[in-house]
């Protein structure tokens, strides 16, 4: 009979970090979540856990001994469509290749991580520039948080588990037209060993006039002003550009994956979707 997972106590979720040191990518999250106690997690055994499965939010991490007899049953409790790390190599890809299949999809868009050990105080404040006059510069706080939308809420605030945490632990900046965010710069997740994401997202309407990198130069001021550690993982071209920019260096590319439903697989695969849609559009169906 097949021993199921069990649910490991949230309050003792540290005692696992060790269990994830093996991984590479996007660790102050990973460690960050477990410190604070935000996510979930499942083990073989309570005691001397070989596997573990950690879920939060849009993210779940995996890590353990490979040669578990748990390993496989691991991996079939992974949700569906939900960001999947797993520690580096090729052992652990092919593992998860020979247990998913077409399942696992890994999306074209790739990841570059920097390593933020040659940022430079100087080099930072010398790409420093003037805000118009009347745009507002301002820290993060209880009342300018509350203007932000669901997609400024859920980035800065999803890994904290609240505002109030985030506001408790975390600090960014905000750039304001009256009452309209321009744009935003904050720790993406709570500091862990003073380590931390840096999460920026600019307005549509306000894009491409440098309010990111002037949110990026005070948001990274004021960490290394404050002994922080702001690293920079990008998910575009654009974001690594900019990384260099401000002084990033060894970017090392990597990519995400994710457990896919395999009749979703097959149909995204094929792009039947867009045949679809194809046909019912010249059968004059209102897609607005």
């Amino acid at each position: 009979m097949t021993k199921e997972l069990l649910q490991y106590p949230v309050e003792q979720s540290s005692n696992l970090i060790p269990m994830f040191s093996n991984h590479i990518y996007l660790t102050t999250i990973i460690n960050s979540l477990l410190k604070e106690r935000l996510a979930e997690l499942y083990v073989d055994d309570l005691e001397n856990p070989t596997v573990c499965l950690m879920i939060y939010s849009a993210f779940v991490a995996i890590s353990g001994d490979i040669n578990s007899e748990y390993i496989g049953q691991l991996l079939e409790s992974v949700p569906f469509h939900k960001i999947l790390l797993y520690p580096p190599g090729d052992s652990w890809f092919q593992l998860l290749k020979n247990q998913y299949g077409m399942r696992l999809v890994t999306p074209n868009s790739k990841r570059t991580k920097f390593s933020s050990d040659s940022l430079s105080l100087d080099h930072i404040r010398s790409l420093m520039k003037p805000l118009p006059e009347h745009l507002n510069l301002e820290p993060i706080n209880d009342k300018n948080s509350q203007l932000f939308d669901s997609n400024f809420q859920k980035a800065f605030f999803d890994l904290f588990g609240s505002s109030d945490t985030f506001l408790e632990k975390g600090f960014g900046f905000v750039i304001l037209d009256n009452d309209k965010v321009v744009g935003a710069a904050a720790t993406g997740n709570v500091p862990y060993n003073l380590a931390f994401e840096i999460q920026i997202i600019v307005n549509k309407d306000y894009r491409r006039q440098g309010f990111a990198t002037l949110l990026a130069t005070n948001l990274i001021e004021k960490s290394l002003e404050n002994g922080f550690d702001p690293r920079w993982d990008a998910d575009n071209d654009k974001s690594a550009a900019m990384a260099k920019k401000l002084g990033y260096t060894h970017p090392e590319i990597w990519s995400m994956s994710f457990r896919g439903k395999l009749l979703l697989v097959i149909i995204r695969k094929t792009k039947i979707v867009k045949v679809i849609i194809w046909i019912l559009t010249k059968l004059g169906k209102d897609f607005d």
